[in-house]
């Protein structure tokens, strides 16, 4: 009997390393592009890099706009009954007169101001780009150390049920005699590590879940497979 529990550890640890080497079977990648799809909607960042761009777009058509600012329209008007010269109203026409000014410098600068305006949108559009493209890559994995941890979560879990029971089985015989102390010790230690391995592992679960919903902006519960 002293052989029959590093025997059963050493099958249990077979049973763990297979069960981490089929990850990838458990990627679910049509929920995933859900979670893609609802961090693309309720990203905060995101709505900010498309908040900028719009900006940037709406100072493009202010920009454009400017050219008005050259241009500057005046009236003058003058009575009639009044000589065409006189020193007072030193015009050569009666009547109403329309001018119409040009500002050389507005001219000059308007160009510039339009040339960067349309820069910052570029900038701006590809920022948002970007990001898009970051945010997909930080959701996948985000979402592929929730599955790991759900995965190694549900191992943690069998581990301290599978060390309960082989602590059981060992303390009956232990109180008949039937097996040694060191292994009866063996067999309370390995319990003691598996709880402590599956609080961690929860803790982990846990934390990876709420980085998930922090990226996607909804909670998991939200998104049906």
């Amino acid at each position: 009997m002293k052989y029959w529990i590093p025997i059963f550890f050493v099958f249990a640890s077979t049973v763990t390393l297979r069960a981490q080497e089929s990850i990838i079977s458990e990627i679910n990648y049509p929920y995933l592009e859900k979670l893609i799809e609802s961090a693309r909607e309720n990203n905060f960042r995101k709505k900010i890099f498309e908040a900028s761009e719009v900006s940037s777009r709406a100072s493009v058509t202010a920009a454009k706009a400017s050219y008005l600012d050259m241009f500057n329209a005046a009236y003058y008007y003058r009575p009639n009954q009044r000589p065409s010269v006189n020193v007072d109203n030193p015009y050569l026409v009666n009547g109403f007169q329309l001018g119409v000014h040009l500002s050389l410098s507005t001219l000059i600068k308007t160009p510039g101001i339009v040339r960067q305006a349309k820069q910052q949108r570029e900038i701006s559009e590809l920022e948002r780009k970007e990001y898009e493209v970051t945010l997909e890559n930080e959701v996948k994995s985000r979402y592929y150390n929730y599955v790991m941890l759900n995965n190694q979560l549900e191992i943690s879990t069998q581990e301290v049920q599978d060390n309960k029971l082989i602590l059981n089985q060992l303390q009956s015989k232990f109180e008949l005699n039937e097996v040694d102390l060191e292994t009866y010790n063996s067999a309370k230690s390995a319990l003691a590590g598996s709880k402590s391995a599956l609080m961690q592992t929860e803790v982990q679960f846990l934390t990876a879940k709420d980085a998930l919903e922090e990226i996607i902006g909804v909670k998991l519960e939200d998104i049906t497979d």
